[in-house]
């Protein structure tokens, strides 16, 4: 007897990231898509954001009661404009309003908790990078509590240097994109 052996393909969808390394500034500037508007819950207002930004990624799983916490890996947020002065810590003037934002989900989103981490790319030494990352983690949790968040809305910062690059090294594209901070959601 011969036995049919049927084999069922899953499509899978890699997250791609859209924008350009900007050559002036070495900063990745990502395609925040078209705006659309985001009525935040508990009276936290209304943000216009772009539909790829990580203020509409935050409120889409938020909102939805279907989206779980990962205790493993973690639910983790890029900002897609949260930039530093080269070589340091200080947070350059124009990622003051997606900190806003960010000020405002959180506000909206009151049983939440996050932790932010910082990351560079693979330049330098990683000792360096680590405590580079954690200044830049420390800065934007500073700044998220100066603009009013709440203090028990974040659960810390941590500075992972270069670990978990979300895009080739190789390239200064790709160093563009590990240079970042990231959110996550540690509860909802």
């Amino acid at each position: 007897t011969t036995e049919q052996v049927t084999t069922e393909v899953k499509e899978t969808t890699t997250a791609v990231t859209v924008g350009k390394l900007d050559s002036l500034t070495g900063n990745f500037v990502y395609d925040l898509g078209k705006t659309i508007s985001i009525d935040l819950p508990n009276g936290a207002g209304k943000l216009e954001v772009g539909e790829n930004s990580t203020e509409n990624k935050l409120f889409k799983f938020l909102s939805d009661p279907n989206a779980a916490i990962d205790t493993v890996k973690g639910n983790w947020f890029e900002f897609t404009n949260v930039k530093f002065k080269t070589g340091g810590s200080e947070i350059t003037e124009e990622s003051m309003t997606q900190l806003k934002n960010m000020v405002a989900i959180a506000k909206g989103y009151p049983t939440a908790q996050f932790k932010l981490g910082g990351y560079t790319d693979n330049t330098g030494s990683a000792a360096g990078n680590i405590a580079l990352s954690q200044k830049r983690a420390d800065a934007v949790a500073a700044t998220l509590v100066k603009l009013g968040a709440g203090a028990k809305s974040f659960m810390g910062a941590k500075g992972y240097g270069p670990e978990w690059p979300v895009a080739d090294n190789a390239t200064g594209e790709g160093r563009a994109q590990n240079r970042r901070v990231a959110v996550n959601v540690e509860a909802k």
